[in-house]
């Protein structure tokens, strides 16, 4: 294959790749500790999933069960988003969601624009490791929201909780520097 070829077809796919990027639905896995401790089992500890329903976001978050401590449980979530939230509600919230609240907060360094309790008070009401809580929210767009924030209670360790966030995500634009990289070693490879 010449070089022309192979530079054609690998751009050709970047382009045709960034659109599955660009997709209005996200995923996050929550696998790095921001503060505090470090729960139990392996991470992924949860994964936050949005998926765009009109102009609505339907959210589906797992407090996954990779060997965790039976005993720990969601305390908080915490959303960034820059699209605003004027006239945005939270709807459909499922069991072990106690309440929540639009508005600027700051949380281990971070801003946020939403929180959302999870009931505590009593072990059957927690959101438990196994356990998944879904709710919607309103007048709102999936690709705006940037990062989250999860408080995790009874971690062991000396603090008892700890918080965690989204491992970081390769861009498009990185991805296709990385790939026009690759094709530069396998060009120079083929000339020697």
């Amino acid at each position: 294959m010449t070089f022309r070829k192979a530079a054609f077809l690998a751009g050709a796919g970047v382009l045709l790749g960034i659109p599955a990027f660009a997709s209005a639905d996200f995923s996050w896995d929550f696998n790095t500790v921001v503060t505090g401790d470090t729960p139990s089992g392996s991470a992924p500890w949860a994964t936050l999933a949005g998926v765009t329903s009109g102009s609505d976001v339907n959210f589906t978050l797992t407090f996954n069960d990779n060997g965790a401590d039976a005993d720990e449980f969601l305390k908080q979530l915490d959303l960034a988003y820059t699209g605003g939230f004027s006239g945005s509600t939270l709807t459909n919230p499922s069991s072990g969601i106690d309440s929540w609240d639009f508005g600027s907060l700051t949380d281990a360094g971070g801003h946020y624009d939403l929180k959302i309790d999870f009931n505590t008070p009593a072990k059957s009401d927690r959101v438990n490791p196994g356990d998944v809580v879904t709710f919607t929210i309103t007048g709102a767009n999936a690709d705006d929201f940037t990062t989250g924030l999860l408080h995790i209670n009874n971690t062991p360790g000396q603090e008892g909780s700890g918080k965690v966030a989204p491992g970081a995500v390769p861009e498009p634009a990185s991805m296709a520097v990385l790939g026009l990289g690759a094709l530069g070693l396998i060009r120079r490879r083929r000339n020697k």
